[in-house]
Order: structure tokens, then C-alpha cells, then sequence
């Protein structure tokens, strides 16, 4: 699961906090529902993250800075931090997302009844 998630915490998309805590769901439910953790996670952060930067009109900005990266990464052919320029509302953390997912998991494969 390490190695899997250290891409994306070299180039600073993910903290290292939130890779540690996909691995503790990984050692307690097995490392295929964390990668369906991880993308219902991913999946939930980025439709969290879309309604925050519209409401807050910063999403053309950050999209804006998305594709200058983007194509950077395709024209330079070497990997870099993806690193925005900070506002206040600039991180969200990954944490309640991942809780997310993991409700999502659970009551999904019926281990948690309502």
C-alpha cells in the first residue's frame, strides 16, 4: 500500500499522514477493499473539493494552474511537487473523505447495519 500511495505523496497531492492512515485500513480490512476505500476516497474529496473552490470562487484558478501543470509534467517528462499557490481554503485534508469511504465500505458490504 506504501508504494502504491508514495507517488502521490512525493509530489505533495497526499500528506504522509493520510498514506499512514490508508495503510492502518489496509492492515484491518485487507489491501482490496483499501483500494476501493481509496478510490471512493478520491472520488469524494475531488466532488468536496469542486463545491468548495466554485463556492469560494477559486476554481478557475485552481484548474487554471491544474493544466499548467499538466502539460509541464508532458513537456518537461520529469515529475515535480504539485504545489498551488496556498489561499486560506487552498489544502482540504484527505482524512473525512477516507472516513467517507470507508462508511461507504462498510454499510456497503453489510458489516454495519443501519
Amino acid at each position: 500500500m506504501i508504494l502504491l500511495l508514495y507517488p502521490l505523496a512525493a509530489v505533495r497531492m497526499m500528506g504522509a499522514g493520510d498514506g499512514k492512515l490508508l495503510g492502518v485500513i489496509a492492515c484491518y480490512l485487507g489491501f482490496f477493499p483499501a483500494l476501493w476505500i481509496l478510490a471512493a476516497a478520491g472520488l469524494l474529496a475531488a466532488l468536496v473539493s469542486l463545491c468548495v473552490k466554485a463556492r469560494r470562487q477559486f476554481l478557475g484558478r485552481r484548474l487554471s494552474y491544474l493544466f499548467r501543470y499538466l502539460s509541464l509534467l508532458a513537456r518537461l517528462k520529469c515529475v515535480f511537487p504539485y504545489d498551488p499557490p496556498q489561499a486560506p481554503e487552498g489544502r482540504l485534508p484527505l482524512a473525512v473523505p477516507v472516513f467517507g469511504g470507508v462508511l461507504l465500505y462498510l454499510f456497503g458490504k453489510g458489516v454495519v447495519g443501519v
